[in-house]
């Protein structure tokens, strides 16, 4: 999910053109006013969430970074929680292939509304999760392939350490995996104190 500084969108003319890229690439947006975005009370904000701000002081000189955690903080309400329940982390995306919208169309990773088969897409054709949890990961690994060697390495690995062990893989995917219910929806329940008696009973 995404949210848009309509009232900043609206003076560089580039509110439309986003709603397209966002609506192309099937991630849902919400037109969200610039008092959400406004970075005043960040360093306050953070410090509460992160315990300690201290080992973080070189992210804050990041503008676009901080007024989005600004919107996220506002929008989750994240304030009301326990302090130092948090972390921060710049993820590194030279680290991912870079897909636009074009290319993921093109190679048929993800499934199209106007697909008749399942497997016409490769996500389709992949997926035999048996779980949420399962499912989007693999999305996330198609839409962000691996560039380096030593981790596309580790990846592989795994991969075929169940692809060896055929006893492990089938009392994982026909009995293990399958009681087990969405952790980190349930998990994110929890944070945002929103979880019912329902998900303390499926864990």
């Amino acid at each position: 999910e995404c949210f848009i500084d309509i009232e900043a969108n609206a003076r560089v003319a580039v509110t439309e053109k986003a709603k397209e890229v966002l609506s192309r690439c099937r991630v849902q947006y919400k037109e969200t006013k610039s008092q959400f975005f406004k970075t005043d009370n960040i360093r306050q904000d953070l410090g509460r969430l992160l315990g300690n701000v201290t080992p973080y002081l070189d992210l804050l000189d990041k503008r676009l970074a901080m007024s989005s955690i600004a919107c996220l903080i506002m929008k989750l309400d994240l304030l009301k929680e326990d302090a130092g329940r948090y972390s921060l982390e710049e993820i590194d995306l030279s680290q991912y292939v870079r897909l636009d919208a074009a290319a993921i169309k093109a190679l048929n990773l993800q499934p199209q509304a106007t697909d008749t088969d399942k497997n016409m897409s490769l996500f389709g054709l992949l997926n035999r999760c048996k779980t949420s949890m399962g499912s989007r990961m693999l999305s996330q690994w198609l839409m962000q392939p691996l560039r380096d060697i030593n981790a596309i390495e580790k990846r592989l690995d795994l991969v075929e350490l169940f692809v060896e062990s055929q006893d492990v893989r089938s009392s994982l995917q026909e009995q293990d995996l399958k009681g087990i219910p969405d952790l980190d929806r349930i998990l994110k329940l929890f944070k945002t104190n929103k979880a019912t008696l329902k998900d303390i009973y499926q864990l």
